[in-house]
């Protein structure tokens, strides 16, 4: 196999398994004989057109079941949400670490790291489609969450402060994903590469969390509010969402980020109605609510959007 070719067959993985095993000598074939002497890479022509054609074609794929599509959205949105506050946590408990400072909870350095791992097993879990694990998952956060925030109860709102509401949005989720029969006949697993990516795109989170409590801890304090207004984060995860749901004009990743900010909006909201106490700048977090609504807001935009225009059957 030449370098060409095996790069070829890289960019493929864009495509489904049941469509690469039908069509890829036969796609491979074409490239090969479209190639250039001497080429070696693929051009940024051609790599656009397989990530397109790839997307598009599991978009397709996926319409011939409309109840798969809303299923694996709101199952990748669950995913996302789980995802990045494992690497917020993972971040917070490599803090000291990295910096040399405590930050958030490190009164209790193990109970985070436990609170990381078993946020990691919840994302693995719901990857295999075990949403009973997840929920477990869920609940163990909420647990270990309490024995961290139970000294601080009354400046947090009171025992309400024990459920955050983004977490028993995605809970609810993943429960009807289990349960409802209607949705029921979806549940299958997503293919193994799917989880060593989700663990991946975890450590990456948590490197951009790092980079910027690197910002934040030099930083001026009016930037650190604009950090936490903008919520990197969550706009950074967003937008690769609409991207690949406008490039493949498919709803699902539309319908996770929609899951996902939703999830987010609903946590800002409840923080503001019940924190108070010094230190506390509502001032702040109304404008983090505004931000998360509004991504919430233009992600169901475009997964409507995306639903009309998806490609036929």
């Amino acid at each position: 196999m030449t370098p060409l070719e095996r790069r070829y067959r890289m960019w493929l993985l864009a495509y489904p398994g049941e469509y690469r095993r039908e069509h890829d000598e036969e796609l491979v074939g074409t490239l090969l004989e479209a190639a250039a002497p001497g080429q070696e890479w693929p051009s940024a022509r051609e790599a656009g057109a397989l990530l397109t054609g790839g997307l598009r074609t599991r978009a397709r794929l996926a319409a011939a079941s409309p109840l798969r599509m809303w299923t694996d959205g709101l199952r990748l949105g669950v995913i996302v949400y789980l995802a990045v506050a494992c690497a917020g946590t993972t971040g917070l408990s490599l803090h000291y670490v990295v910096f040399g400072t405590a930050r958030g909870n490190l009164g209790y350095p193990d109970l985070v790291h436990l609170e990381a791992a078993v946020l990691a097993i919840g994302v693995v879990a719901l990857v295999w489609a075990a949403y009973e694990v997840g929920l477990a998952a869920m609940a163990g956060m909420v647990v270990i969450q309490g024995v961290m925030m139970w000294n601080d109860l009354p400046l947090l709102g009171g025992p309400v402060a024990l459920i955050p509401a983004g977490l028993a949005l995605v809970a609810a989720a993943v429960a009807a994903l289990a349960w409802h029969p209607s949705l029921r006949p979806a549940r299958r697993p997503w293919p193994a590469r799917l989880t060593a990516l989700a663990l991946a795109a975890i450590a990456l989170e948590t490197l951009g969390f790092l980079a910027l409590d690197a910002v934040t801890l030099t930083a001026a304090p009016a930037l650190s509010r604009v950090v936490v207004v903008a919520q990197p984060e969550l706009l950074v995860a967003a937008a690769v969402l609409l991207l690949l749901a406008l490039l493949g004009l498919d709803p699902r990743p539309a319908l996770a980020a929609t899951v996902f900010a939703a999830a987010d909006a609903a946590g800002q909201v409840q923080t503001l109605a019940v924190a108070h106490g010094p230190g506390f700048e509502a001032a702040v977090f109304a404008q983090a609510t505004l931000i998360s609504l509004a991504t919430a807001a233009l992600a169901l935009a475009v997964t409507v959007l995306s639903a009309r225009r998806r490609v036929p059957i």
